[in-house]
C-alpha cells in the first residue's frame, strides 16, 4: 500500500469515526432534551437534568469520567471536554446516569451485539495514535475477519467478514447505519 492510500484511508477511517461521533451526540442530546422518534413516540425530556440545556447535558457527560460529585448547577460548553461520543460503552452509562425514558432502547440499540463501532473505533485510535498498543487491538480483531499480514492498521479496512465477505469497513458502517436504525424507531 502506497504512502497516498494510507494517506487518503487514513482520512476516510477519520470521516466516518467522526460522523458516527456526531450522530451519537445529536442523539444522545435529542433524548435528554425531550424528542419524537421517526415513528412518533415521544421521549420525555430526562428530568434530572433540569434545567434541561446542552451545556447541561455536556457537563453531566463529562463527569461520567470523574469521581468528582455532579453539581446541581454545573455546566459545560467546551466539547474537548466531552466524552467520544462514539463510544457505544459510554452512550449506555450515560443513559443511565442521566436515567432517560428510552435507556431500554438505547441499551438494545447501542449494547445489542454489533461491534462495527467498538472495531472503528479500535482501528481509528491505532492510525491516530501509531504505537505497539494500539496496532496489537488491531491485530487482536484480525481472527473474527478473513484477514492478512496487518502492516499498517488502516490496512484492516480491506479484511473481509466471515459470514458476509464485507470489507470490515463497509461492516462496520453497515452496522452503525442498523445501530441508529433501532435507536431512532421506538
Amino acid at each position: 500500500m502506497s504512502n497516498e492510500e494510507i494517506f487518503f484511508l487514513n482520512g476516510l477511517v477519520d470521516y466516518v469515526w467522526q460522523a458516527w461521533n456526531r450522530f451519537s451526540r445529536e442523539y444522545f442530546f435529542k433524548c435528554c432534551m425531550g424528542c419524537h422518534t421517526k415513528n412518533g413516540v415521544q421521549i420525555a425530556a430526562a428530568n434530572n437534568l433540569q434545567p434541561v440545556s446542552e451545556e447541561r447535558i455536556s457537563y453531566i457527560s463529562t463527569m461520567l469520567s470523574r469521581p468528582n460529585k455532579i453539581s446541581t448547577n454545573g455546566l459545560n460548553s467546551t466539547l474537548r471536554y466531552e466524552p467520544t461520543w462514539g463510544d457505544i460503552d459510554k452512550i449506555i452509562s450515560l443513559s443511565a446516569l442521566c436515567q432517560l425514558s428510552n435507556h431500554a432502547n438505547i441499551t438494545a440499540s447501542f449494547g445489542g451485539g454489533l461491534l462495527g463501532p467498538k472495531h472503528l473505533q479500535k482501528v481509528r485510535n491505532a492510525i491516530a495514535h501509531l504505537n505497539k498498543e494500539t496496532h496489537n487491538d488491531v491485530i487482536g480483531l484480525a481472527s473474527l475477519y478473513k484477514s492478512n499480514k496487518l502492516r499498517h492498521p488502516v490496512s484492516s479496512v480491506f479484511w473481509r467478514t466471515t459470514d458476509t465477505d464485507l470489507y470490515a469497513l463497509s461492516a462496520w458502517i453497515e452496522d452503525m447505519i442498523l445501530i441508529a436504525d433501532i435507536a431512532t424507531e421506538a
